[in-house]
């Protein structure tokens, strides 16, 4: 039986204007592991909360790419540890 495993740890800040929280931002670092093959990530996910405007959320994106170098991730975990058990023949 193959088996996929996401191991994730989480660290989350918000991110205010005005004194109003407008969106949450997380970082996460982990390993996903399938089919005896591994891949570490990290990755960074900002969440527009309800007292947040797209405009709240470009500018904090911009501000997060002016200072760190960030790609973007089109894969959900999940999807990514079912390629690892495609890579290994498991699937």
């Amino acid at each position: 039986v193959a088996t996929l495993s996401i191991r994730t740890q989480r660290q989350h800040i918000y991110a205010e204007r005005a004194g109003a929280r407008v969106a949450e931002l997380s970082l996460d670092q982990g390993e996903i592991s399938a089919g005896g093959l591994s891949e570490r990530f990290r990755e960074l996910e900002i969440e527009l909360l309800a007292g947040g405007a797209r405009a709240d959320l470009d500018e904090l994106v911009a501000l997060l790419r002016a200072r760190f170098v960030l790609q973007p991730e089109g894969l959900s975990k999940q999807a990514r540890g079912l390629a690892l058990l495609d890579r290994a023949g498991r699937l």
